[in-house]
């Protein structure tokens, strides 16, 4: 509450400010391939929805493991990869 943590909090989301447009575009591409897939307007077959950051995401969310969105982002670059 006072001035000197008002300057530290805001020094802080001015500097992780362009992290959260990058994961903000991450979020507005997963949900585009996720719907493409699932419409059938990709030539990826229909389970590959299964190899997207949102289901990953939505597993590994209730556990206690950092860096979950890393590690979901991970597995569909992998997942898509193989596939591919």
């Amino acid at each position: 509450m006072t001035d000197d943590a008002l300057n530290v909090i805001m020094d802080f989301f001015k500097r992780t400010s362009p992290a959260a447009i990058a994961y903000a575009g991450l979020l507005v591409f997963d949900i585009l391939l996720f719907v493409m897939v699932v419409t059938g307007k990709t030539v990826l077959p229909g389970w590959a929805c299964v190899f997207n950051t949102l289901p990953a995401f939505l597993i590994l969310a209730p556990t206690k493991i950092p860096a979950k969105g890393n590690i979901a982002n991970a597995f569909m670059f992998l997942g898509l990869a193989v596939l591919l």
